[in-house]
Formats: structure tokens, C-alpha cells, sequence
């Protein structure tokens, strides 16, 4: 079973879509990966190495998603950042948080066209962001529904800013995630790793 198949059906249908899997036999040899389990079990974490580029790119996917909302439609939250070689020597100017939907085949479409990102803690408006990239995944003949990936560049300054508080509300267009104390775990795992040890090595 390969990595991505494992996460689309252990946490949800959206979740595929932030192209997690093991790299392809083509490519194996260009590429170095590793998936991480987390002692709570609340997100995945993968990163791959391309020789080729020599560069690194670190993702991190939460498996639970939203509440429902409009037609039916989930949204499933993802950070992943890159950087030069096989080792973070700087920290990046900024990561990406991307949000994965899926609305099922008798809805429509969960944002439609791009959306302007809210994060919120207690209420105060903390962050608001227009999207960096919008896209419509192809609809198959046989797919249960709709997917879009709503994606977002957050100067990583701001990221551990926004990491440090105790919860987030996250809204775009009609969508809105709650992040508690183990989903803000991923976010400060991703701020720990963002920042270079003491030498340059990790």
C-alpha cells in the first residue's frame, strides 16, 4: 500500500491530494524519503530530499478535518516548507499552508475561486492573507467529489508568531477549522524544525 492511499483512506478523502506518497519508482533514485509517526498520532509528517535540485521540502498534514459545512464539503489543513540541501542551515523566508477540499459528487464546490485566509485567536484577528494558489483537481469519472487545493505564503516570522498562541480559528470563504491544543502541536513541531540548530545541524 503506498503512503498516499494509506493517508486518503485512514484520514480522509482530501488529504491525498497533498501529495504525501512515496516517490515513484522513476524517481526513487533521485530522491530520498522519510515519513515520521508522531507520538499522538494527530498528523503526518514526510520529507523528501531531490538530489537533483538538492533541495529538501518537510510537509506536515493534520488527519482529522473540519466540521462539514455548505454542501457537505471538509477541509483538510497542511504545512510543508523547503530548503537548500539535506540539512536546514537558515531558516526559510516562509512556509506554506495549504487547504485541501472535498465536497462530495451532489455538492459543488467548497471555495469556488480563491479566498482570502483569517486566522483568529480568542476572537482577535491575527493574521489575513490572500491566496498564494487556487486549484480545481480534475474530476474523474468514478470520484466521489470534488477536490481543491487553497494554498497561502506565511512569512515564517508571523508562522511562529501564530504558533505560539494557545488556539486558532482558521476561515476561508465559508470554511472554518478549529485548531486546539493537539493541532497547535503540529504547528510549533513545524516551527521547531524550521529552526536551525545550534551549528547548523538537526
Amino acid at each position: 500500500m503506498s503512503l498516499q492511499f494509506h493517508i486518503a483512506s485512514s484520514a480522509g478523502p482530501a488529504v491525498a491530494a497533498f501529495q504525501l506518497a512515496m516517490p515513484s519508482a522513476t524517481m526513487a533514485r533521485a530522491q530520498s524519503f522519510r515519513a515520521d509517526r508522531t507520538s499522538d498520532g494527530a498528523y503526518e509528517v514526510s520529507t523528501i530530499h531531490d538530489r537533483l535540485s538538492d533541495s529538501t521540502r518537510a510537509s506536515f498534514a493534520l488527519k482529522g478535518s473540519s466540521r462539514p459545512f455548505g454542501l457537505g464539503s471538509r477541509i483538510w489543513l497542511a504545512v510543508s516548507f523547503t530548503h537548500p540541501g539535506p540539512r536546514l542551515t537558515d531558516s526559510p523566508e516562509a512556509v506554506v499552508l495549504t487547504l485541501a477540499s472535498f465536497t462530495p459528487a451532489s455538492g459543488g464546490w467548497a471555495f469556488a475561486r480563491p479566498q482570502r485566509l483569517r486566522i483568529q485567536s480568542g476572537g482577535t484577528l491575527k493574521l489575513e492573507l490572500a491566496a498564494a494558489e487556487y486549484q480545481k483537481l480534475r474530476v474523474g469519472l468514478f470520484d466521489a467529489g470534488r477536490r481543491e487545493m487553497l494554498s497561502f505564503r506565511i512569512p515564517t516570522e508571523q508562522f511562529v508568531a501564530m504558533a505560539a498562541e494557545p488556539e486558532l480559528e482558521l476561515k476561508a470563504g465559508r470554511a472554518k477549522m478549529r485548531l486546539g491544543q493537539r493541532e497547535m502541536g503540529m504547528l510549533r513541531e513545524v516551527v521547531r524544525r524550521v529552526t536551525p540548530a545550534r551549528g547548523g545541524m538537526r
